[in-house]
């Protein structure tokens, strides 16, 4: 992942969620795998486990097993899920299967609705959405009161960075929300084609271009930061992109954030 993930993540929790992309070395679990007569999978092991993996007449998959998890993945976003194990539905059964016997209970649901927005609710109350607003913002809400919105020129970053898996995007997101409650962020670009970014604890930021063409990073902190076109064009190169240079500003000098 590129240095301006590193740049972004306040803290990394472990999250079962966070897993369900990144659990492609599964281990295959002692047991017995079946077919019912509707097709479904199912499995049992000596120990009494049990777990199906269905689909329903709406194309809808749920996972289910015998310690009281239930995983649903709609029609639109099930071969998404699919794709991660190119196209196996048993080794995606077999991840389930090893990520949840050692859980009980632990119920969530993955769709997208009819206007495009990827959606996940949870048992422990978290429910969570990745949608476009109508001037292209891509904004991310939870139900912790949490909330960012990223412009139609600083998604295309993140969106790249991620290879254009909103889902592992998602999963970053509650990942990093996973312990903060009612934070909101803004990263956009002005009329001026300044870059702004502010929160909701009276932190904001700015990056514009003077007379002379020098860049010119101001922060509420105080800071006013002026870079001539050879040193500006240095820093690029460094971080990738204006965007994600501003975004390294920002964490180094408003949010004292570590950079690396």
């Amino acid at each position: 992942m590129k240095r301006y993930i590193i740049f972004f993540i306040l803290a990394l929790f472990t999250l079962g969620i966070s897993a369900q992309t990144r659990g492609h070395n599964n281990r295959r679990p002692a047991g017995k795998i079946s077919l019912d007569i509707h097709d479904n999978l199912q499995y049992e092991n000596k120990k009494g486990f049990t777990a199906s993996l269905s689909k329903d007449i709406f194309d809808n998959h749920t996972y289910k097993d015998s310690n009281g998890n239930e995983i649903i993945y709609s029609k639109e976003i099930w071969p998404k899920f699919l794709g991660y194990y190119q196209d196996d539905e048993y080794e995606l059964f077999y991840w389930l299967i090893d990520s949840h016997q050692r859980k009980t209970n632990n119920k969530e649901s993955y769709k997208i609705d009819i206007f495009g927005a990827l959606q996940y609710q949870g048992n422990d109350g978290l429910n969570a959405s990745l949608s476009k607003d109508v001037f292209d913002n891509k904004i991310y809400q939870d139900s912790r009161g949490n909330k960012v919105s990223y412009s139609k020129e600083f998604w295309p970053e993140i969106y790249a960075d991620f290879h254009g898996d909103e889902i592992n995007i998602l999963y970053w997101l509650l990942d990093r929300f996973w312990k903060i409650e009612r934070y909101q962020e803004e990263y956009s670009v002005d009329i001026f084609d300044s870059l702004k970014f502010k929160n909701n604890k009276n932190n904001s930021a700015s990056l514009s271009k003077d007379v002379f063409d020098n860049k010119v990073y101001k922060d509420s902190n105080g800071n006013d930061i002026k870079y001539k076109p050879s040193a500006w064009n240095k820093i690029i190169k460094k971080n990738g992109s204006e965007q994600k240079a501003f975004i390294s500003l920002i964490y180094s000098h408003l949010l004292n954030l570590p950079n690396e």
